[in-house]
This record gives C-alpha cells, sequence and structure tokens, in this order.
C-alpha cells in the first residue's frame, strides 16, 4: 500500500512538471511575441512621427545655401499637420519629371502676386530682400569692348551676351510679367537663380507633389 501511495505521488508530481513545463513554455511563446510586437510598433510609430530622409544634392542649383556632395535631411511629415511657409526649403517632385526629386526654395504662396524685376524678387508689390542666400552666377561677355566707345559703356553693360555655361538666355529668369500662385499651388527657385531649373520654367507645383521640409545638413 505505502508503495502504491508512492508511485502515484511521483506520477502526479511528474504530471504536475510536464504541466507546469508546458506552461511555462506556452507563457515564454507569448512574452516573445508580445515583446516582438512591441517592437514592430514602437518602430512603426518612430517611423510615422519621425519621417526623417536623407537626400545627396547632385547640382550648384541650391549654392551658396547647399553646395554638390552635401547630404540634408528633410522631415516627410512636416507638412502633414503645418502649412507651407515662405523661404521654407523642401523637396518635390517635379510636374515635368513627377519621378525625380528636387530640393528648392519655396518663395511664392498659394494667392501671392510674385515678379522679377531686373533679377529681384517683388511679392504683392514689396520688394523682397534675398540677399542673405540667393546667388546669381551669370557673367556677360562682351566682344567689342575694346572697340567700344564710352557713350556705349551703359548700353553694353545692360545688353551684354549671357555667359551662363550650359544654359540658354531665359528672359523669363531675370524679369517677368505679375504671376498670381493659384490656389494649392506653390513657386519654388533654386538659390543659385543662373544655375537652376525652377518653377521659373517647369511652373507652379502642387501642393500633392511637396514631398517634405529640408531641416539640417551636413557635408561629406
Amino acid at each position: 500500500m505505502v508503495h502504491s501511495m508512492s508511485l502515484l505521488f511521483i506520477i502526479v508530481i511528474y504530471y504536475n512538471e510536464i504541466k507546469w513545463r508546458c506552461f511555462v513554455k506556452k507563457i515564454g511563446l507569448i512574452l516573445s511575441n508580445f515583446i516582438l510586437i512591441s517592437v514592430l510598433i514602437i518602430n512603426i510609430s518612430c517611423n510615422s512621427i519621425g519621417g526623417y530622409r536623407s537626400f545627396k544634392i547632385t547640382t550648384p542649383a541650391m549654392e551658396p545655401t547647399y553646395s554638390t556632395g552635401d547630404v540634408v535631411l528633410a522631415d516627410m511629415n512636416a507638412y502633414k499637420k503645418n502649412e507651407i511657409e515662405f523661404s521654407d526649403i523642401v523637396v518635390f517632385n517635379p510636374p515635368n519629371s513627377p519621378k525625380e526629386i528636387y530640393i528648392k526654395r519655396c518663395i511664392g504662396l498659394p494667392g501671392d502676386t510674385l515678379q522679377f524685376i531686373d533679377k529681384k524678387l517683388w511679392i504683392n508689390g514689396k520688394k523682397i530682400d534675398e540677399s542673405e542666400y540667393v546667388q546669381f552666377t551669370s557673367e556677360k561677355i562682351f566682344p567689342y569692348d575694346d572697340e567700344m566707345p564710352d557713350p556705349y559703356e551703359l548700353s553694353k553693360t545692360k545688353y551684354g551676351i549671357s555667359n551662363d555655361g550650359h544654359r540658354p538666355f531665359i528672359p523669363f529668369r531675370d524679369n517677368s510679367a505679375k504671376l498670381i500662385v493659384p490656389k494649392t499651388e506653390y513657386f519654388l527657385v533654386g538659390d543659385n537663380r543662373d544655375n537652376s531649373l525652377d518653377s521659373r520654367m517647369i511652373g507652379f507645383v502642387n501642393r500633392k507633389s511637396i514631398l517634405g521640409k529640408v531641416v539640417s545638413t551636413k557635408e561629406e
């Protein structure tokens, strides 16, 4: 009888141990899955909250602000709740090449009236001081410089041949009629005004095409 009770006791303990081990294994599996799911949720949340992306500058169009080779960081969620503001530097898909990504400065908001007069920007009838970030790189060549008499000095300076290297002569780049920025559209230009393919040539950019706001930069 004693042996039978001992054997029964051992069997009960063994059975309970097996059940406990199974329970612990299940708990471990549940905890592992919970941790994995939590990590995934945290990563997804960070990506949706942060949403930063880096871009490499490949042209001199934004000089002197950014040079070729610079890497900029853009907040791709910046405009989900906030409005685009004057002078924001943005990344966007241009209407002429929707699969490409450009980086330009916003100088025209919906409803603004813009005009370029002798390369100077006017917004809503007011001249804008952009000297802090805009540069002009074009030069003029004068093949008859030594032959022209003094009375022609002013004329030759105004009407010299544009020497922009690969750039063609674009009158609208320096002077334009008044432009009214349409609703949901923006006027985006490069800081290197003489060497930038921007809204002066490709037109307004729709709000939906603007991907994010450049927030920082570092040189490689």
